[in-house]
C-alpha cells in the first residue's frame, strides 16, 4: 500500500429494482438466477468502467435484493458498494431528488422505515418492488430538517443531483430558495452542476462564492441501463469522479469530499508527471530488513524519538550518492549504524519523461561502495551515476538543521540556489571552469614564451662578447685562414639545429595525435548512450564521428610517417657530414699550425667560430617566441573578456532565477543577488596573493571593497601604476606603491583570473516588511531558506524536521498552504518526503501517506502506513505527534463541513 491514491467513484446508480432502469436484453427479471446474472454483469460493468467505489442510490429506500445481490458479485472484484437511496421528496411542482449514501454496514430495513415515518402516510410504502415504482415523500416538517435528521441518524452523506434537470434544486426552486436549501443542509457535494447555475445563487446574496469553493463538484452515472454505468459524458468530458483515498469507509470518502482542493477531481484522474522515489529496500544493522513504498506526492515519517526517521532519510541520501551542502559527521554515523558492515539500500525510482512512459532505475549501494544503477526492467547495470538516472529533477535532500546551517553562510546560500537553479547555472559555471582552464594553459604558454624571450637577450650578449673577441683574431689574419673551417663548423651548426627542430616536431606531433583521438572518442561515447526515440539521428552522428576518425588517423599515419622519414633523413645527413669532416681533419690541422706559428690559440678561435655558429641559429629561432608572445598575450586577454563577459551571464541567470522564486512564492520572500558581492572569499585570496609584500589588512580591505571589483580590475589599476591605485581604492601612497612594487607580471597573471563570487541577499517578509537574513532570529532565518527549497517545483524534495527552528505559526500558514500546493498536480507538483514531529505538516498538509515508525528488537519497524482518511492512522497521529488533536482541530475548522475525523 502506498497511502492514498485516485479511486473512480460512482455514488448515483440505479438497478433493475426501479422504473427508469431497463433489463438487459433477454433477461430473466423473475428468476433468482436471473436475478443474479444480472447483478453479475452489473458488477463487471462497474469493474470494466475502472469503479472501485459505488452506491445503489434507488429511489426512496434501499431494494435489499438487488442492492444485496449486486454487492456480493462487487465484492469478489474487490469493489467496495455503499448502500444508498435517492430521496425523492415532494418539493414545487417538479419535486426535488437528494442522494443519500450510508456507511458500508447501515441496516436496510432500518433506512426504509426512516424514511416512511417522515412521510404523512406512513401507512403507504413510498415503492412497489413488484411493479418497480415508487412516490414522493411529503414530508410532515421542512424538508431541510428531514435531510439533516436522515443524516444525524445515519451518518450518511447528502449529494444533491443534477441541480439543473428536472427534480433538481435549480429546477425546482427559485434561485433565493435553492440557495437557503443549500446552506440548510451544508451537503457533503453536488453533482453536476453548470458555472451558470452557481453565478444565479450567489447573485442571490443568501450564499457566497466560497461556500461553492469549498464544496465538491461531482459527476456520476445516473444510468437507466447496465450499458450506461460509467459511460455517460457531457459536454465532450466523461462524467467520472475521481477520489484519493487509501481507506475506503464512508469517512474516508467524507474526508476526500471535504477537501476538494486536494482529493477531488471530475474526468479523468490525474496522472504523475514529474520523477519519484517508489521504493527504499534497507538490508542492514539498526534499520534491518525494512522496504518502504512511497506515494508519488506527500509521504510523511513519523513517530517518537529514536524510531530511525532520520535514519532513513540519511540512507537514502547515501544511496543517491547526494553531498549535503552542510557537511556533518553525525549523518555519516546515522549511516554506519543503520547499515553497518555489509549492509545495503536499494533505491528505485521512477524519472518522468513524458506522457506515455516513465524511465525506472534501480539504485543500489553497499555501505563503504559506491553505488550502482541498474535499469529497473531490464536489470542491466548501466554506466551511470545516481544522479545521471534523475536527471535534471535529481533530489534535493536536507537533514537536520541543515536548513539553518544554510542560513548563516555565504557560500552555502549560493550553493543551494545555484542547486535549485538546475543545469543552466550549473552548464554556466563549467563553461566559466573551462575558460579558466584555458587561460591557465595560454598564461604557461605565455610564461614559457618569456623565458624563452629573457634566454634571447642572453645569447645576445654572448653573442655580442664572442664576435668581438674575432675582431681581435681578425687583425692577425687568422680568420681569414680559418675561414674555410669556420663556415664547415658554421654548417654543422645549422645541420644540429635542424635536426634537433625535426626530433623536437615528431615528439610534438606524437602527443598531439594522441590528445586528438582522445578528444575525437570523447566527442562519440555520449552520442553512443542515446536512449530517446529519435537516437538514430545521435546515431548516425556517431557513424559519422567513427569515419572522419579513420580518415583522420590515416592523415596522422601519413604525416607520422613522413617525420619518420625526416628523422631518418637528418641521421643520415649528419653521418654523412661527420664522414666528410672528417676527410678534412688533415686541411684543419695544417690551418691550426700555421695559427700556431702566428702565436694565435688556434683551439680558441675554432671554438669562437663554433659558439658563434650554433649562438646565430638559436638567436635567430628565439627571435620568433616574441612574435608568439605576442600572439599568446592576445589571445589570453580575449579568454579574459570571454570570462568576464561569461560571469557576467552566470549572475544574470542567477538573479531572473531570484526573480522568479519570488512570484513562485507571492512575496513571502525577496531574493536579491549582488554581483560578485561575496567578499570574505575573495578577500582570503587576495590576502594569500598579497603575502610578503607589507601591504596591511586594512589597505587589503579597502581594495576589496567597491562594488563589483575583482582581480581583472585591480590588475588594470596596477599596470596603471600606484596614483591609479591610489585613486581607485583610497589608498596611501606608500601602500599604493607595495602594491604595484608587489605584482610583476607572473603575479599579474594569477591576480587577473580572481573574480568573487555572487552574494545571495535574502529577505523574509515578517510583520515589519521585509527583513535581511542578519537581523532575523534562528527560526525566521530556518523561515527563509525552506521558503526557498519550496520555491523550486518538480523535483523530489526530502526534509528532516524541518520544523525544528520554526514556530507553529509559520507551519500552519505557510508550509502546509506550499506542500498542498506542490502536489495539487501541473507543472509545480513534486514528491515530498519529510520526517516531522508536528502534526499540522500530514494533517493540514494532507499528507497522501504518513508512515508511523516504531521499534521491534531493537530494530526499526513500519507500525502502519496509509493516509490522514485512514482512522487509524489519525488515532496514532494523535498518540505519538506533538499537537495531534489541535491539528485535526484546525483542519475541521479550516475546511468547511469537515465534521468527522475520527
Amino acid at each position: 500500500m502506498t497511502g492514498a491514491i485516485w479511486k473512480r467513484v460512482d455514488f448515483h446508480l440505479h438497478t433493475p429494482g426501479v422504473e427508469s432502469f431497463s433489463y438487459p436484453s433477454g433477461a430473466d427479471a423473475l428468476s433468482e438466477k436471473g436475478r443474479r446474472k444480472v447483478s453479475d454483469q452489473y458488477a463487471q460493468q462497474l469493474l470494466e468502467q475502472g469503479v472501485a467505489l459505488a452506491a445503489i442510490t434507488d429511489y426512496n429506500g434501499i431494494r435489499e435484493g438487488w442492492f444485496n445481490s449486486i454487492r456480493e458479485f462487487a465484492t469478489l472484484r474487490s469493489i467496495v458498494l455503499f448502500p444508498g437511496a435517492e430521496v425523492s421528496l415532494r418539493v414545487g411542482k417538479l419535486g426535488l431528488h437528494v442522494l443519500a449514501i450510508f456507511p458500508f454496514d447501515t441496516d436496510a430495513e432500518a433506512v426504509n422505515s426512516y424514511l416512511q415515518a417522515q412521510d404523512r402516510d406512513p401507512a403507504t410504502p413510498l415503492f412497489d418492488e413488484g411493479n418497480r415504482t415508487h412516490r414522493e415523500i411529503d414530508t410532515k416538517g421542512h424538508p431541510v430538517d428531514m435531510l439533516v435528521g436522515l443524516r444525524d441518524r445515519f451518518g450518511c452523506l447528502l449529494i444533491p443531483p443534477h441541480p439543473n434537470q428536472s427534480n433538481g434544486i435549480c429546477k425546482t426552486m427559485k434561485a433565493k430558495d435553492a440557495a437557503e436549501f443549500l446552506r440548510g443542509i451544508c451537503p457533503d457535494a453536488l453533482e453536476h452542476c453548470p458555472e451558470s447555475e452557481i453565478k444565479k445563487l450567489v447573485s442571490t446574496g443568501r450564499i457566497t462564492p466560497e461556500f461553492f469553493r469549498n464544496l465538491a463538484m461531482v459527476e456520476f452515472s445516473d444510468p437507466r441501463s447496465i450499458s450506461e454505468i460509467g459511460t455517460k459524458s457531457s459536454d465532450g468530458n466523461p462524467r467520472a469522479t475521481f477520489l484519493k483515498l487509501s481507506s475506503y469507509d464512508l469517512s474516508a470518502v467524507r474526508l476526500a469530499l471535504h477537501d476538494p482542493a486536494m482529493r477531488v477531481r471530475t474526468g479523468t484522474a490525474p496522472l504523475a508527471q514529474h520523477t519519484r522515489i517508489t521504493r527504499l529496500k534497507v538490508s542492514g544493522a539498526f534499520l534491518g530488513d525494512l522496504t518502504i513504498e512511497f506515494n508519488d506526492e506527500l509521504n510523511v515519517l513519523v513517530g517518537g524519538r529514536g524510531v530511525g526517521k532520520s535514519a532513513l532519510l540519511e540512507v537514502l541520501r547515501y544511496a543517491l550518492e547526494v553531498e549535503p551542502i552542510a557537511e556533518s559527521e553525525y549523518r555519516e554515523g546515522l549511516v554506519k549504524s543503520a547499515l553497518g558492515s555489509g549492509g545495503s539500500v536499494e533505491v528505485t525510482l521512477s524519472r518522468f519523461v513524458g506522457s506515455e512512459k516513465d524511465e525506472r532505475y534501480r539504485i543500489r549501494r553497499v555501505y563503504g561502495q559506491a553505488a550502482e544503477v541498474y535499469d529497473a526492467r531490464t536489470k542491466e547495470l548501466l554506466d551511470v551515476s545516481p544522479a545521471d538516472a534523475f536527471g535534471p529533477d535529481r533530489p534535493l535532500i536536507f537533514g537536520q538543521r541543515e536548513i539553518y546551517e544554510i542560513s548563516l553562510q555565504d557560500e552555502r546560500r549560493l550553493a543551494l540556489l545555484d542547486e535549485l537553479i538546475g543545469h543552466s547555472v550549473k552548464d554556466e559555471e563549467s563553461r566559466i571552469e573551462e575558460i579558466r582552464s584555458r587561460i591557465a594553459s595560454s598564461t604557461q604558454a605565455l610564461r614559457r614564451e618569456r623565458q624563452r624571450l629573457a634566454k634571447r637577450d642572453e645569447l645576445r650578449d654572448k653573442l655580442k662578447a664572442i664576435e668581438h673577441e674575432l675582431k681581435v683574431y681578425a687583425k692577425h689574419g687568422a680568420a681569414q685562414k680559418l675561414g674555410r673551417f669556420a663556415a664547415l663548423s658554421a654548417d654543422e651548426g645549422r645541420l644540429q639545429s635542424a635536426t634537433e627542430a625535426i626530433e623536437a616536431l615528431n615528439s610534438e606531433w606524437a602527443d598531439f595525435r594522441e590528445s586528438f583521438v582522445a578528444r575525437l572518442n570523447d566527442a562519440q561515447k555520449p552520442l553512443e548512450l542515446a536512449s530517446s526515440d529519435k537516437k538514430s539521428l545521435l546515431e548516425s552522428a556517431s557513424r559519422s564521428v567513427a569515419t572522419s576518425e579513420s580518415t583522420i588517423v590515416k592523415a596522422f599515419d601519413n604525416v607520422t610517417d613522413s617525420l619518420l622519414k625526416l628523422v631518418s633523413l637528418f641521421e643520415k645527413t649528419s653521418d654523412e657530414w661527420l664522414h666528410a669532416k672528417g676527410s678534412l681533419q688533415d686541411q684543419i690541422n695544417a690551418i691550426k699550425k700555421e695559427a700556431q706559428a702566428e702565436r694565435l690559440d688556434a683551439d680558441r678561435l675554432l671554438k669562437l667560430k663554433q659558439d658563434q655558429a650554433k649562438l646565430s641559429g638559436d638567436v635567430d629561432q628565439l627571435s620568433q617566441a616574441e612574435s608568439r608572445s605576442k600572439s599568446l598575450g592576445d589571445d589570453r586577454r580575449k579568454l579574459l573578456n570571454e570570462l568576464r563577459e561569461q560571469r557576467l551571464n552566470e549572475y544574470r541567470i542567477r538573479r531572473d532565477a531570484a526573480e522568479r522564486i519570488g512570484e513562485v512564492l507571492k512575496g513571502r520572500l525577496r531574493i536579491a543577488i549582488d554581483y560578485k558581492g561575496q567578499k570574505s572569499q575573495y578577500r582570503a585570496q587576495l590576502t594569500n596573493s598579497l603575502k610578503g609584500s607589507g601591504v596591511s589588512a586594512d589597505a587589503i580591505g579597502k581594495l576589496v571593497t567597491p562594488d563589483s571589483t575583482d582581480g581583472m580590475q585591480l590588475a588594470i589599476a596596477v599596470r596603471g601604476g600606484a596614483p591609479e591605485i591610489e585613486r581607485r581604492f583610497d589608498l596611501s601612497p606608500a601602500m599604493a606603491s607595495r602594491v604595484v612594487e608587489f605584482f610583476d607580471e607572473d603575479r599579474i597573471f594569477d591576480l587577473e583570473t580572481l573574480i568573487p563570487d555572487d552574494l545571495v541577499d535574502v529577505e523574509l517578509r515578517v510583520e515589519e516588511g521585509y527583513v535581511g537574513l542578519a537581523k532575523l532570529s534562528a527560526g525566521q532565518r530556518a523561515t527563509a531558506i525552506l521558503l526557498l527549497l519550496f520555491a523550486l517545483q518538480g523535483r523530489p524534495l526530502i526534509l528532516d524536521q524541518p520544523e525544528d527552528d520554526l514556530d507553529n505559526r509559520f507551519i500552519y500558514e505557510d508550509v502546509v498552504q506550499i506542500l498542498r500546493s506542490q502536489k495539487v498536480g501541473g507543472d509545480s507538483a513534486r514528491q515530498l518526503i519529510v520526517a516531522s514531529h508536528n502534526a499540522n505538516i500530514p494533517v493540514l498538509g494532507d499528507a497522501e501517506q504518513v508512515l508511523v515508525l516504531g521499534t521491534a528488537d531493537a530494530k526499526a519497524t513500519v507500525v502502519h502506513a496509509s493516509s490522514i482518511d485512514d482512522v487509524r492512522i489519525r488515532e496514532l497521529v494523535k498518540s505519538v505527534m506533538e499537537g495531534g488533536e489541535e491539528a485535526f482541530r484546525r483542519r475541521a475548522e479550516k475546511y468547511a463541513g469537515m465534521r468527522t475525523l475520527g
